[in-house]
């Protein structure tokens, strides 16, 4: 639940993304600024205490973070202007391995093995 009239999760995150690039790589941050821009802006944000903060949350008064995260994942996958510089690192790593032919891509390693290292094992 918004506390910012007529305006959706995607509508504020499009937004953000639209205006402030860094948002687009840092979830963290782009939560952050969707919840101040719920509260009415940094000024609210700072009169508020860490047990009033966490009244609001729990309240389901600001976004969720996974609303948010999955509003910024499905903008950045159909618009491709709202894509960070990750993404494009990603996708030109991912490119480079489908090019030369590279069997298996383990991102959580980052261990390239080839059709012919994998032969051998």
């Amino acid at each position: 639940m918004s506390i910012i009239e007529n305006l959706t999760i995607q509508d504020l995150v499009r937004n953000l993304l639209t205006k402030h690039s860094a948002l687009r790589d840092d979830d963290y941050r782009l939560i952050a600024n969707v919840w101040i821009r719920e509260m009415r802006g940094k000024e609210e944000v700072r009169k508020l205490n860490a047990l009033e903060f966490l009244t609001l949350f729990t309240e389901k008064k600001l976004a969720h973070p996974e609303s948010v995260r999955r509003s910024r994942q499905l903008l950045q996958e159909r618009h491709e202007e709202l894509r960070g510089e990750r993404y494009q690192k990603r996708e030109t790593v991912l490119e480079k391995v489908e090019r030369e032919g590279v069997y298996q891509f383990r991102q959580t390693s980052l261990h390239y093995e080839t059709n012919v290292e994998k032969r051998n094992k």
